[in-house]
């Protein structure tokens, strides 16, 4: 008689802690939202050899990261979060165009986030372009001033000589005219407007 006991077979099945995106995703990724990465970067620094540039720069940090980047959707994220980060240290960089307010490119942010997968960015990058153009010139300096020579609300009213409060709402103002100017030309353009 055999006094071996029976013994169960146990197999364990390995998940892996992490999964990230696989290089062949990632580069697929990219190809597909260079135009509206693009124009997206464009829109914020007006300058098309800088986008080309600040571009190339994001794509390989991505990467560099990749192992941190767990799909397409968070690459989707990553990519237009990190662009925006360059885009803004370029500007200040370069102090030759005017940069948009935070709480601007915030706004923009949360269209363009629910917009990426259409074809519309390039129609929403040329009004934004064109309604930063048109601004009148008092406007585009306070602008400057805020948060490209990064003057505080308090140092703005003081150098300009007016209470701060104005400066909150002349500020509302202005973000209210840009809004409403983007609407305008893409409707006048045929341009989509949801978002």
């Amino acid at each position: 008689m055999n006094n071996t006991e029976p013994t169960a077979s146990v197999h364990v099945r390995k998940f892996p802690t992490t999964s990230t995106i696989q290089q062949r995703d990632l580069v697929r990724v990219l190809v597909a939202e260079r135009v509206k990465m693009l124009a997206y970067i464009d829109s914020l620094v007006r300058d098309e050899s800088l986008s080309e540039d600040l571009f190339q720069e994001v794509c390989m940090l991505a990467v560099e990261k990749a192992g941190s980047i767990k799909d397409e959707t968070h690459l989707v994220k990553w990519l237009r979060t990190t662009a925006r980060f360059h885009a803004l240290n370029a500007m200040q960089k370069r102090l030759h165009n005017i940069c948009l307010a935070n709480e601007v490119l915030d706004s923009l942010e949360s269209k363009w986030q629910s917009q990426y997968d259409t074809d519309n960015t390039s129609d929403r990058a040329e009004a934004l372009r064109h309604c930063v153009d048109k601004m009148p010139a008092k406007s585009r300096d306070l602008i400057q001033r805020r948060y490209v020579q990064e003057m505080s609300y308090e140092q703005l009213a003081k150098a300009l000589g007016r209470p701060i409060d104005s400066l909150y709402v002349t500020f509302s103002r202005i973000f209210a005219t840009l809004g409403n100017c983007i609407l305008d030309h893409l409707r006048t353009t045929g341009g989509n407007t949801r978002g």
